[in-house]
């Protein structure tokens, strides 16, 4: 095995049977640690903790040095220990001490942190509701928030009234027209068609006022959303 002059391999020889790794499940926390709000989008930033544990059982008589790999990630930074005996390529490596039939663990933290971005105008009210409970967020960021969900609100509950409006609007029309396909088959001088001639007449009248009604509230509604565009397009709060 050739190496270069000044360098060193690890090379493996043979299983020592008097010594034994047992590797635990890794468990992995996330915590969040800021959020601020820029132009309508929310970014929240947290941080990840993996931890793996290492158990080693040294069953013979003499001491034993065991040398733990552990898998080394670009992304990840090593928090405990705070440094490796060595590292190579792709894994760490921890030495570890082990006195005579005695059992001694490594822990391995490593750490990381993620950013996410929300748009605030099309976000879900539970998420939102998530970061405002959240212990992390600064006054600030929370009084943006109330104020955003205030304003969705408001568009929300017109939205709701203007549909109702189009929907009972639809149904007029489609009773106008069952009516007009009735009338086709009536004699226009027979009460029953002059009293549908009365009832189409008080529906046009009806719909007028829908209409307008209507017409009101997609102006109310346009209104309250360039309100919370606006909003959200001057925050910048940390």
């Amino acid at each position: 095995y050739d190496v270069p002059p000044g360098q060193d391999r690890l090379i493996s020889y043979a299983l020592d049977l008097k010594a034994e790794v047992e590797v635990q499940t890794p468990s992995e926390t996330q915590d969040l640690i800021s959020v601020s709000i820029k132009r309508g989008l929310l970014y929240a930033t947290r941080k990840w903790v993996e931890e793996r544990r290492y158990q080693i059982k040294n069953r013979d008589k003499k001491a034993k040095t065991v040398l733990i790999e552990h898998p080394y990630r670009s992304d990840w930074k090593l928090a405990e220990p705070a440094q490796a005996t060595e590292r190579a390529r792709d894994v760490y490596r921890f030495a570890v001490a082990v006195e005579p039939n005695k059992t001694e663990a490594l822990t391995v933290r490593e750490e990381r942190q993620l950013q996410e971005s929300v748009h605030l105008t099309d976000s879900g009210p539970d998420q939102i509701g998530l970061y405002l409970q959240a212990k992390q967020i600064s006054p600030r960021v929370k009084e943006a928030l109330q104020r955003v969900v205030s304003l969705r609100d408001r568009i929300s509950q017109t939205a709701g009234q203007r549909t109702r409006l189009e929907q009972k609007l639809k149904e007029i029309g489609q009773e106008q027209g069952r009516l007009r396909e009735n009338m086709g088959k009536l004699p226009q001088n027979s009460e029953l068609y002059a009293r549908y001639v009365k009832k189409l007449d008080l529906q046009e009248t009806e719909m007028e006022k829908l209409q307008r009604d209507l017409d009101a509230l997609r102006a109310t509604e346009a209104g309250q959303r360039k309100e919370l565009s606006d909003y959200l397009q001057s925050l910048d709060v940390a």
